[in-house]
């Protein structure tokens, strides 16, 4: 396959347009991964998006602006977390993700939601307005990134795990049954990975 390398002048284009246009978060990570910066100041900057349950908001995903915490901007942050290669268990933003998803808030006994309903209460792209069918459906992702995160990161005999374990059984079980679910097939591959030891 062939690649087009990338030349100065459009490196130095982005790179400007970068630093005029985004947000602390985006510019800490492109520094990270383009400017030899650090991953301290990568958390530092998605510390002001974490809530004191330990989940996420405040505008972390861009189409939704709800500062609640929501399952999917903590999927956000945990995203972020990985693309730098952060696995410090004690530390307090891994803590506060924990916390969050201890709580169950958001919750059903098929995993965690997609949408929440106080999106309805901020702006945000239509997809991210609450709907209990679009969780069904949408949560499916959502619970297999966290349940993904968990199998990774917690002890083996805690309920945590116990119940990511669940989720991706069910998860899996869905998947096979129906084709209803498009490309979300990519679940069963981040699940499978963190089972196979």
């Amino acid at each position: 396959m062939f690649m087009r390398k990338l030349t100065l002048e459009d490196y130095e284009e982005i790179r400007s347009w970068m630093y005029r246009n985004a947000r602390p978060i985006e510019l800490a990570i492109w520094k990270y991964h383009f400017e030899n910066g650090s991953k301290e100041e990568v958390i530092s900057s998605l510390s002001f998006y974490q809530n004191y349950d330990g989940g996420f908001g405040h505008g972390l995903e861009a189409d939704s602006w709800n500062p609640n915490s929501s399952p999917y901007t903590t999927v956000k942050a945990i995203n972020i977390l990985d693309s730098i290669r952060f696995a410090d268990k004690h530390h307090p933003i891994m803590k506060g993700i924990f916390k969050f998803l201890e709580s169950y808030t958001y919750c059903s006994e098929n995993g965690w939601y997609f949408n929440i309903p106080s999106n309805n209460d901020y702006a945000h792209a239509p997809w991210w307005t609450y709907n209990e069918e679009a969780n069904k459906i949408e949560g499916i992702g959502v619970t297999a990134e966290l349940a993904s995160f968990i199998l990774r990161n917690s002890n083996e005999n805690s309920e945590i795990y116990i119940k990511a374990l669940k989720f991706s059984e069910v998860i899996i079980n869905k998947l096979k049954t129906s084709d209803n679910y498009g490309d979300m097939i990519w679940v069963l591959e981040d699940i499978a990975d963190c089972l196979i030891v």
